[in-house]
């Protein structure tokens, strides 16, 4: 209007005529935005929806409510990647992780429980960062990282795949009763500053909710093994090993697979416990349950059967494999002497 040769005068009309489009504008704009709200508020409902779902299925295990989280988050934010790993308290580090982006899919067939042990993989960026940031974490800091930030956390690991259209990174700690359980990275290629306050306070639930399946997983798993273990070796205990046994049995009444167990008796234990002491006792026993473990393979079972009797079960074993097990258990219980006892004898058969 302004370039206009002959330009008109603004008449009073004119004025009001643009401000009547204006109001209506507005007023299109606020609908718009109240109707991106519901929206938005809806999708945040529909996803802790979804994850406390999982949560009543997760209850013994936080591995699928692990990928629940991530899979959820990564769809709600857009993410190029979004990575979570579970922190093992004892070991000061991260186990493996779930992600999802990346061209990273969730079937069943590349899902590693998050619970078990780390295997080698390639590792994915998250996990670098997790690395990197551990302490703060632990300490209950969001973290945002932006690209310039996550390359010097990572300017001592080459492999690390920080790509071109990678903007930022944000960590975040997940915490129940004052304990560190996990923590969940979102890399972004489109946030190029720290999430809204809505937006942390809607991953903040989520990820509380997500600590506490863990929290009870956790437990639930320390409970079960304390229930087939026995207290004093760290051997499996007598139930534990009948279980084991019948399964065996059974394998070889359907399909002949053959088996072997060696029952081991301490000699001499309540003479050892009457001239020197229960205590020294113990040590005999432990001896004996740390010579067992170090003479079989993982997928033998070593139980103790009860006071000074063990017991071990030998799959896909004939009895002559199992005598040889059996003679280098014994080698192995007289050649290195107990604390305060001396050289300890055992009684085997097979």
């Amino acid at each position: 209007w302004q370039r206009l040769p002959n330009r008109p005068d603004f008449r009073p009309q004119d004025r009001e005529l643009g401000l009547t489009i204006a109001g209506h504008l507005s007023n299109v704009i606020r609908a718009d935005q109240a109707i991106q709200q519901i929206r938005s508020d809806q999708t945040r409902a529909a996803i802790i929806n979804r994850v406390t779902e999982g949560i009543r299925k997760s209850l013994k295990s936080a591995d699928q409510i692990v990928a629940t989280l991530v899979e959820s988050i990564h769809d709600y934010f857009d993410l190029e990647l979004c990575v979570c790993a579970l922190f093992d308290v004892q070991s000061d580090s991260f186990g493996k992780s779930k992600e999802t982006g990346l061209n990273q899919s969730f079937s069943p067939e590349n899902e590693v429980p998050a619970l078990e042990g780390k295997e080698e993989s390639p590792r994915n960026l998250g996990e670098y960062l997790f690395e990197a940031c551990k302490e703060e974490l632990k300490q209950g800091q969001i973290l945002f990282l932006s690209k310039k930030e996550i390359e010097e956390k990572l300017k001592d690991h080459e492999e690390a795949a920080i790509t071109d259209s990678m903007k930022s990174a944000t960590l975040v700690p997940l915490y129940y009763a004052g304990n560190f359980k996990a923590a969940l990275c979102m890399i972004s290629a489109e946030q190029v500053r720290p999430l809204s306050e809505k937006d942390e306070h809607f991953v903040l639930d989520l990820a509380d909710r997500v600590a506490v399946v863990i929290s009870h997983a956790e437990l639930f798993h320390q409970v079960e093994i304390e229930s087939i273990t026995d207290p004093m070796t760290g051997l499996f205990n007598r139930r534990h090993f009948e279980t084991q046994l019948s399964k065996e049995i059974d394998r070889y009444q359907r399909f002949g697979h053959p088996f072997s167990f060696i029952i081991i008796d301490l000699d001499y234990l309540k003479k050892i416990n009457d001239n020197l002491g229960h205590q020294f006792g113990d040590e005999a026993i432990k001896h004996i349950g740390k010579v067992l473990k170090k003479s079989v393979r993982d997928v033998d079972t070593v139980g103790r059967f009860g006071g000074e009797e063990f017991v071990v079960l030998l799959p896909e074993t004939d009895l002559q494999w199992a005598r040889m097990v059996a003679d280098r258990i014994c080698t192995s219980i007289r050649e290195k002497n107990v604390e305060g006892v001396g050289t300890v004898t055992a009684s085997l058969g097979v």
